[in-house]
């Protein structure tokens, strides 16, 4: 076999020449045409320190962008989230995501209207009531479904109550004459206040908040049938009434319509499906059906989500002792006790008579 010589490149017409030195033939696996001396030159020769300078220069600013667009595209990811939880009803999810990004850019102002929604829905009172104060009488370019998703929030946590010592007293004081008196009282605020479309004369939510306090004081004093007459009739004015809706829940429970009482807090979680209140009260009804799949099904995602939140405490001792672990009953019933507010702990008072071997009513 012939090898091919630098001579031989030479002196052939059909290699062309080196086009660095203009004198020896380039080598044919050549791209830029050079000779094999120039080719291994240009290897050799150094990069340009101004070359070098722009290219730093160039990687500076690539991680400078970076450093600062980070944060943001996070932001942008966050805000997702939110508004995905959001269309899902799943407010304190939507609350958690929206954290950081009413913390780092207060001026944000649809991200805190999103805060606003998810802490009403969450019935985080002091914080809505934070961002109101900041949006009241002021003029927004927002969505127009963002504001009407925040109006209904405002509804919706303007609607539970916070009880009023003096409506409480006026029905006590009722009470202790006779149920009937208390019968004409609700008749009386029923017929007096509320046209036949539902309409109001002299404030709704006040008129709502009497009516399902006498129902309430119907319920503890166990007149069963007249607080389910009296709830039907608040849910016609409301049917989100969101304490009329915990009320036929536990009616239901005491009652042993354990079925009824499920759908009752479907039907709150239908508006939040992240409220604690209403899935831990599922799990301690899934228990009450002996069902304790689907009891841990609800009281893992109550404590997932609100790890000291009393209510899913309380379901987290009751699922313990339903599955007879009574290490773990006492560990949450610990917890329980020591995250109550209430001087009286009635809901540890619950589970403790629960895990201490007494059947639970409510």
């Amino acid at each position: 076999m012939n090898e091919n010589t630098q001579s031989d490149y030479f002196q052939s017409p059909i290699n062309p020449v080196c086009k660095s030195c203009q004198v020896v033939p380039a080598l044919p696996d050549s791209p830029s045409q050079l000779c094999a001396t120039c080719r291994q030159e240009f290897v050799k020769y150094p990069v340009p320190k101004w070359v070098q300078a722009s290219g730093a220069v160039l990687v500076l600013l690539l991680i400078i962008g970076i450093v600062r667009v980070a944060p943001m595209l996070q932001l942008a990811l966050d805000l997702s989230r939110a508004q995905k939880a959001i269309a899902a009803h799943k407010y304190i999810t939507a609350q958690n995501e929206l954290k950081n990004i009413v913390a780092q850019r207060p001026d944000f102002i649809e991200a805190k209207y999103l805060f606003f929604i998810a802490a009403c829905y969450n019935q985080e009172r002091d914080l809505a009531q934070g961002f109101f104060k900041e949006f009241d009488g002021v003029r927004l370019d927002l969505d127009d479904d963002i504001q009407s998703k925040a109006q209904d929030a405002a509804i919706f946590v303007n609607s539970i109550i916070m009880f009023d010592t003096s409506v409480d007293d006026s029905i006590d004081a009722a009470a202790l004459v006779s149920s009937g008196r208390l019968l004409r009282l609700f008749e009386v605020v029923d017929t007096s206040h509320f046209t036949a479309d539902g309409g109001d004369t002299l404030g709704r939510r006040e008129r709502l908040n009497s009516l399902f306090c006498i129902a309430h004081k119907m319920f503890d004093l166990k007149f069963y049938d007249e607080t389910r007459d009296m709830a039907k009739r608040i849910l016609r004015y409301d049917p989100g009434h969101y304490n009329t809706i915990g009320l036929l829940a536990t009616l239901n429970t005491r009652l042993k319509r354990y079925d009824e009482a499920i759908a009752n807090c479907n039907q709150q979680l239908a508006i939040n499906c992240e409220d604690i209140y209403f899935l831990a009260m599922k799990a301690r009804l899934e228990v009450k059906k002996r069902d304790g799949k689907n009891a841990a099904l609800h009281a893992d995602e109550a404590y997932r989500l609100a790890p000291k939140n009393p209510y899913a405490l309380e379901a987290k001792a009751v699922l313990a002792w339903f599955n007879t672990k009574p290490p773990e009953a006492e560990r949450f019933l610990g917890l329980l006790k020591a995250v109550e507010d209430d001087s009286e702990k009635v809901i540890y008072q619950r589970a403790a008579r629960v895990i201490n071997g007494s059947d639970f009513d409510d």
